[in-house]
């Protein structure tokens, strides 16, 4: 006899990972924080348990689904993070003088105007 109810604790962890996507898409970090802490000590009792195939292959259809998603989202913020570098980075012009030297000039990105 398993120790802890395999259908207990596989019902628990697919509310869980139900909880995780949907905290993915909000894009509640505090949330996955929490859930991360839940999910840790869930597998833990769920190795102790004995759940069925069935079932593993849910929770592991939604853990797949929610890693595509995790992914997605970090994809998501590191385009963004170095969009927001780019626009506060020095924009370089490379001009030669009339001697033919090159030179190079810079200008914040908030100096500049855009004409329409």
């Amino acid at each position: 006899m398993a120790l802890f109810d395999s259908g207990s604790c596989t019902r628990t962890m697919k509310q869980l990972l139900a909880r995780e996507r949907a905290a993915v898409l909000r894009g509640d970090f505090r949330a996955l924080e929490k859930i991360a802490n839940e999910k840790e000590r869930l597998v833990a009792r769920l190795g102790q348990s004995r759940p069925d195939p069935e079932d593993i292959a849910d929770l592991r259809r939604m853990s797949d689904r929610n890693g595509a998603l995790l992914e997605a989202a970090r994809q998501g913020l590191s385009d963004a993070r170095r969009k927001l570098e780019a626009l506060n980075t020095p924009l370089e012009l490379h001009t030669y003088d009339s001697a033919g030297r090159r030179t190079t000039l810079f200008a914040h990105p908030k100096a500049l105007t855009r004409r329409e």
